[in-house]
Parts: C-alpha cells; sequence; structure tokens
C-alpha cells in the first residue's frame, strides 16, 4: 500500500498534469496575517505594537517612557496616554532627556 507522500512525489515526477482542490474559505481570519494585508495596516491593527513618532528627534525616549509607564504597577493611566503619543509623552520625554544630561539636537 502506497503512502500518500509516495504518490504524490509519483504522480509529481511523471510530468502528467493534475488539478488540486483548494477549499477557499471565506472570513476575515486570513487577514491577519501580514501576507494577506499591507504591513501598515497590519501593525496598527496589533494592539501589541506601539507608534512612535519622531518629533524633536525624541524618539527612542519616547520608547523608553512608554516602556516604564508599562512596567509601572499602578500607571495604567499614564501608560495608556503615553501609549496613544499623547502631549505627556512628550514632556516625559523631554524631562528623561535632560536627566540623561543629552544635548538638544
Amino acid at each position: 500500500m502506497k503512502t500518500y507522500s509516495q504518490s504524490l512525489a509519483n504522480k509529481l515526477n511523471s510530468g502528467e498534469k493534475f488539478n488540486t482542490n483548494t477549499n477557499t474559505s471565506s472570513g476575515r481570519g486570513k487577514e491577519r496575517f501580514l501576507g494577506r494585508r499591507n504591513s501598515e495596516a497590519f501593525l496598527k491593527a496589533k494592539r501589541s505594537v506601539i507608534h512612535i513618532q519622531n518629533t524633536y528627534n525624541l524618539c527612542c525616549t519616547r520608547g523608553i517612557v512608554t516602556m516604564k509607564a508599562h512596567d509601572h504597577v499602578d500607571g495604567k493611566q499614564m501608560y495608556e496616554n503615553l501609549r496613544h503619543g499623547r502631549p505627556v509623552q512628550t514632556t516625559q520625554a523631554k524631562e528623561l532627556h535632560c536627566l540623561a544630561g543629552i544635548p538638544k539636537g
């Protein structure tokens, strides 16, 4: 008795034409994967990805203050404000920049 893989290999090596029946199910389940939508829409839909806008050359500092708020136990509201890029993110990023002694520019 031939196994499925043996019969498939024989068919592929024979050079004969053959059709495959594929199930094309509907729904949005497939769109969750990167290949189905463009990467920007995919990353925007993911809640685990935080977009940091590069204003005043503070993108790295903005990311640091956002993750510090995420790690803080009682800072859920602050984290949500920072995650959405509120002005408090800019304020805290500038403060951290000054505390670290990094020159502006």
